[in-house]
């Protein structure tokens, strides 16, 4: 990117690009999804730009769900994103078009029912992260040209990479992303300072003080942070000479900056208050924690997995809290450094919940506020820290104690009906070739063939062919051989009757060979006829649809009537299946007049709608997957219909787990 922010300040926001489904670096990527994010956050608010735009979840996979985007967008409103832009909505997705950094979120995506609840979570937070502005106390300088002119000028680092096996470039990437991570992880919410923006910056009562190109102050920084680099501008050592002396601090992470960039002098500069090397996050916190203070301070369950950014408005002060486990939840103790009524915005919801806080009055605690919240897996929460008219203090709410049992367990087997229709991939081709002649050109027939076994399904079954009519539009990617004729069980099939597809894709042709399918062993075989010097490509993708199951032998069957809770479609006849399942029970219960009930499935992959005696309770796309049913329950006999949605890398990859994993309970709470 050469110089981010010489780029961005003549650009209408702040953007990045976040890529797989990942937030912080992972091995085997070259990238993590905070860096990127602090980089055009810090553009923004340096350059007074009202919003920090990501492209969101390119290369995610079609195993990407609405618990990743739900997950990925509070790790991105944590670093300072409020504007997000998912990667591609894919008018087709045939052949070759499945690997372009999938998934698509438009139509090819199973999850087009939770759309909404995706938007109205992202809008939320956006809302609240925009119109004011990011607080932080860390500057991190970003002398990216010294470092290019470094890696350029000096012999060393190119030694250095013969020997080590170590990229300079990576190094400088990898330190700065783990001082990244370990700054984000403590609660010392920063911004990346490029040294052109430190050189017009104020020094004065131990502050660094910054200005955008009218004159007007974005941020006060109390600790500005060196990353490791050896080569630095004449004028940023002369800044941070005169910010330490008036009383600010300075640390230098590794060894100190050496060398002039616009000389190739030696630095001789005690401006390096603190020295420390870039090994333990903890010593890095640490040392930080007795100069400034934390955004917040948080403890318990999960605690490690949280991170936070705090943001003011005119509204007040606003803390978002974002787990950034996916799998496990949270249960904390959070202490915000200052004193005021605290209400918790759901994003989900859009509700607004007062908290129930305790105070400290000792001198050392009293601008403090500590409650307790819980934080689902992979979620985030807004808190708002407003001053109450006349005392200032905290909110003063009811706690109420909750009696909950459970009061019925649903057991494992259940009705079943699928909604879309099956897939059998066809994959594996026994090929023959033979040399024929037209006249005097070489000519090379190339007969392609596959089978499959049915036992005991005769409902109605299409062939897709899914790229065979396809072109390569311009990409390298090979196309299959033109195909001069199609056999299903000696029966010739007229490829130019395929229609437009309805079940893949709009560009996949559809065949109906429900007449052609027989008990046994089915063949189907294409034939092609091109010149003898062209090399041999096998036909595209094959696929068979219907509403059929898969045996453990492969074999297709009758589709199951009844599957198990606790135990995944995958491992029940559906091995490909992408789609909607519903699942049903009766149960009866005996209702107490004051109690609330509440279904509770405890794992889901990956959505799930409820409905209890035809109403509907709630459509759930991401855990907890809990919804209220206390309105539409009735005393004695009910029914329960859950449906529940996969993702389409089941039809894709396989090697999946979909559907109902866990348990299914009903839940009683009574307030005491």
């Amino acid at each position: 990117q050469f110089d981010y922010f010489r780029n961005a300040r003549f650009m209408d926001w702040g953007g990045v690009d976040s890529l797989f489904r990942m937030t912080w670096k992972r091995e085997g990527f070259f990238t993590d999804n905070a860096t990127g994010a602090k980089l055009a956050a810090s553009a923004a608010k340096l350059y007074g730009l009202e919003r920090v735009m990501s492209e969101n979840f390119g290369g995610a996979g079609w195993g990407f769900a609405p618990r990743h985007a739900r997950w990925i967008l509070g790790f991105l409103s944590a670093c300072g994103v409020n504007y997000w832009i998912p990667h591609a909505y894919y008018y087709s997705i045939e052949s070759y078009r499945k690997t372009e950094w999938p998934p698509s979120h438009g139509r090819h995506s199973l999850f087009a029912r939770s759309a909404t609840c995706i938007n109205d979570y992202a809008a939320r937070l956006n809302v609240c992260m925009s119109g004011g502005k990011g607080v932080a106390d860390v500057a991190v300088v970003y002398p990216n040209r010294a470092v290019w002119l470094d890696l350029e000028t000096d012999q060393d680092w190119s030694w250095d990479k013969k020997i080590q096996g170590i990229d300079p470039c990576e190094r400088y990437e990898n330190e700065l992303t783990k001082l990244t991570e370990t700054l984000m992880r403590g609660h010392f919410d920063f911004d990346f300072l490029p040294e052109e923006i430190l050189e017009t910056a104020t020094c004065d009562n131990a502050a660094l003080t910054v200005v955008d190109d009218g004159g007007k102050e974005t941020e006060t920084y109390r600790v500005v942070i060196l990353p490791n680099c050896r080569m630095i501008k004449a004028s940023t050592v002369d800044k941070l000479e005169k910010f330490r002396q008036g009383g600010g601090v300075v640390m230098a992470l590794g060894a100190p900056p050496e060398i002039i960039a616009e000389t190739g002098e030696k630095i001789n500069s005690r401006c390096w208050t603190h020295h420390q090397a870039m090994v333990d996050a903890d010593e890095i916190q640490a040392a930080l924690d007795g100069l400034c203070p934390r955004g917040a301070r948080i403890a318990g369950k999960g605690s490690d997995s949280v991170i936070t950014r705090r943001y003011h408005n005119d509204k007040g002060a606003l803390f978002l809290l974002a787990n950034t486990d996916l799998n496990a939840d949270a249960e904390l103790a959070v202490t915000l450094p200052l004193r005021g009524a605290v209400q918790q915005l759901d994003p989900e919801f859009g509700t607004i919940t007062p908290i129930c806080t305790t105070s400290d009055d000792s001198p050392t605690n009293q601008d403090q506020t500590t409650f307790a919240v819980e934080l689902s897996s992979g979620t985030a929460t807004i808190l708002w820290v407003g001053k109450q008219p006349g005392s200032g203090n905290e909110t003063v709410v009811e706690d109420r104690e909750k009696t909950v049992a459970t009061v019925y367990e649903f057991p494992d087997v259940w009705q079943v009906e699928l909604q879309n229709d099956n897939f059998f991939v066809l994959d594996t081709f026994q090929v023959r070739h033979e040399l024929i002649r037209d006249g005097i050109v070489p000519l090379q027939r190339t007969i392609s063939s596959t089978t499959f076994v049915n036992n005991g399904y005769t409902g109605p079954l299409t062939l897709i062919l899914d790229g065979i009519f396809s072109y390569a539009r311009g990409m390298d990617t090979p196309c299959p051989l033109p195909l001069n004729g199609c056999r299903i069980n000696g029966e010739k099939v007229e490829l130019d009757n395929a229609g437009h597809g309805t079940r893949l894709d709009v560009f996949a042709r559809e065949l109906d060979v429900s007449k052609l399918l027989r008990s046994g062993e089915n063949r189907i075989e294409f034939e092609s006829v091109v010149m003898n010097h062209q090399p041999f490509q096998p036909p595209g993708a094959l696929y068979l649809a219907g509403r059929f199951g898969v045996d453990e032998n492969g074999r297709m069957i009758a589709p199951p009537g009844k599957i198990q809770s606790r135990k995944a479609w995958e491992d029940q006849g559906l091995p490909r299946y992408s789609g909607t399942v519903t699942y049903k029970q009766t149960f009866s219960l005996s209702l107490r007049a004051s109690a609330r009930y509440f279904l509770e499935m405890r794992e889901v992959k990956e959505t799930v709608r409820a409905r209890v005696n035809s109403v509907e309770c709630g459509n759930r796309p991401w855990p907890p997957y809990r919804v209220e049913i206390t309105d539409a329950l009735r005393d004695g006999e009910n029914t329960l219909v859950l449906e529940i949605a996969n993702t389409m890398a089941t039809r894709f990859n396989g090697n999946t787990k979909s559907g109902l994993t866990e348990s299914v309970v009903i839940k009683m709470e009574i307030e005491e």
